[in-house]
């Protein structure tokens, strides 16, 4: 028996419409000028993280990628899922959204991604863009994040030194 695609959308479609993100097919080149609206390919990519993660880790993800530095015209479905792999991997990051995304501004993530794409592939094959990503992006966040993560620590659980 083949297997069954998933057609429904909709979830993915309405968050990304709620962000004023276009969702473009695959085979359809990014449009660049002022006055495009920021763009992603493949929404059955989003619809599965919206499926297995829920809209609400989705939903942090596209805010941090539009409310930085990066260029937000062209969000890459393999950024958007290692940003979602890392708000899974460390919740506290969502719950204070706006210093992370203070933390993702220090991080060039244009060329990350473009290193990550020129990544070699283990027997030739394609590189894994998002786990390659997620990894650094782990390596250079982290020390940023888990330092302010201390102001939140309740007040008998920090040592005086």
């Amino acid at each position: 028996m083949p297997a069954v695609k998933a057609l429904d959308h909709l979830a993915a479609e309405a968050l990304c419409s709620s962000f004023g993100i276009e969702i473009l097919p695959y085979n359809v080149r990014f449009r660049t000028g002022v006055d495009a609206p920021p763009q992603i390919c493949g929404s059955a990519r989003l619809q599965r993280l919206i499926e297995r993660h829920g809209e609400d880790v989705v939903w942090k993800a596209l805010y941090a990628l539009l409310n930085t530095t990066y260029d937000s015209k062209q969000l890459q479905s393999a950024v958007v899922s290692a940003l979602v792999d890392l708000l899974l991997q460390y919740p506290s990051w969502g719950e204070h959204l706006g210093e992370f995304c203070d933390a993702l501004d220090k991080v060039k993530i244009g060329e990350l991604y473009d290193m990550c794409r020129n990544a070699p592939g283990i027997d030739g094959a394609a590189p894994k863009r998002r786990v390659i990503f997620a990894a650094y992006l782990e390596v250079l966040l982290l020390p940023e994040m888990e330092a302010k993560s201390l102001l939140y620590a309740p007040e008998g659980l920090l040592e005086a030194a």
